[in-house]
């Protein structure tokens, strides 16, 4: 498209390097001063994660890391289990299949 109309990629790129202003976001007007207790309930929160307890980091959570890492080990065994299933149906002669 830019290469129709005669401006070639490398003046193109020259271009937008040049004026790095146009591209470049500025957070700094957006940036907001954390209340006191928003900067006490991360530190709670960041001291209770890094207690040694002897608990994994993946259940520092509370009860639904607990669910989620009892739900993602179901779901692979049951993803195994037809995993195995289909492997075992395919592995049969074409014979055996038609039996029923």
């Amino acid at each position: 498209m830019l290469l129709n109309r005669g401006i070639s990629t490398f003046k193109f790129l020259s271009v937008i390097v040049r004026r790095p202003n146009i591209l470049a976001l500025s957070t700094t007007s957006t940036l907001k001063q954390a209340s006191p207790s928003t900067l006490a309930k991360f530190k709670k929160k960041q001291s209770d994660f890094q207690a040694e307890d002897g608990k994994p980091i993946f259940l520092k959570g509370g009860f639904c890391d607990r669910i989620l890492y009892s739900l993602t080990w179901i779901l692979c065994l049951v993803g195994l289990v037809n995993v195995v299933l289909v492997i075992y149906d395919h592995s049969k002669p074409p014979s055996w299949k038609s039996v029923c």
